[in-house]
């Protein structure tokens, strides 16, 4: 979680202590907000989240969807859409609750949402975006000092004052 932002300089806290991480003006930044169905529209990239019995493709049923432009002019996907995995692609189209997306191998999934399917969408930002409290994830490679010279910097707001969701032990 953010601490402190002084000019380029994020102190981030976590459970492990805290890091300094060093933004530029070359970092690439982007900001997650709560987002809803009618903002997805053809072209942007989609990850799904299946609901637990959610199905396999070609059709599942979404438990959350992460939604955004294209990067670069292409679509980040997860490893293989196997079933009950996270899959993603580009929205073909949007029709109801329903969602086509075409898959990397070109394949269409249609995804179902439903009024419990949760939506975040991604929006590319600037470094104003980075405020105390919020929840902070970042790339790149640390210089001699120890502080991380960011490559990437995602930003999005804390639940409660926590920023669960990363990856837990095995």
């Amino acid at each position: 979680m953010v601490g402190t932002v002084a000019g380029g300089t994020v102190t981030v806290n976590g459970a492990s202590g805290s890091a300094t991480v060093d933004v530029t003006p070359t970092t690439k930044i982007s900001q997650l907000t709560q987002g809803q169905l009618t903002d997805i529209t053809a072209g942007q990239c989609l990850m799904v989240n299946p609901t637990k019995d959610g199905g396999t493709p070609p059709s599942v049923t979404a438990a959350a969807v992460l939604f955004g432009a294209p990067d670069n002019g292409a679509c980040v996907r997860p490893g293989a859409n196997a079933p009950g995995r996270r899959l993603g692609g580009t929205v073909a189209s949007v029709n109801g609750n329903s969602i086509v997306l075409t898959t990397a191998d070109n394949s269409q999934t249609t995804v179902t949402v439903t009024h419990n399917t949760r939506y975040a969408k991604r929006v590319a930002a600037d470094a104003t975006a980075i405020a105390a409290g919020q929840c902070f994830a970042a790339r790149g490679q640390k210089d001699n000092a120890g502080a991380l010279q960011a490559t990437f910097v995602s930003v999005r707001p804390s639940n409660n004052g926590k920023c669960g969701g990363g990856r837990k032990p095995s």
